[in-house]
């Protein structure tokens, strides 16, 4: 990337841009929509994707625990038909 020293990045801009701009800033609460707005479309999704990147559970856990959670063994527990299963609701 090149590096042009006492240039700043306002020599990029075109002047209509310039302008549109301050035309948005002008808006009685742009900044805050705009700022939401990069929230909720791009920093959130890509924090949520990180997050489930670096989750301790392995893909091979994950896979274990969704098919357990459809097994007859879970819907009988579910049922509270499965008296190996201890409930504290019903003591």
């Amino acid at each position: 990337m090149a590096i042009y020293k006492g240039m700043s990045s306002e020599a990029f801009k075109h002047s209509l841009d310039i302008q549109a701009e301050q035309a948005l800033r002008s808006l009685p609460g742009f900044d805050l929509l705009a700022r939401k707005f990069v929230e909720f479309i791009y920093e959130r999704p890509q924090m949520i994707s990180g997050m489930m990147l670096t989750h301790p559970f392995s893909v091979e856990r994950v896979r274990y625990l969704k098919d357990w959670a459809v097994s007859p063994e879970y819907e009988q527990i579910k049922q509270g038909n499965d008296s190996s299963f201890v409930s504290y609701r019903k003591l």
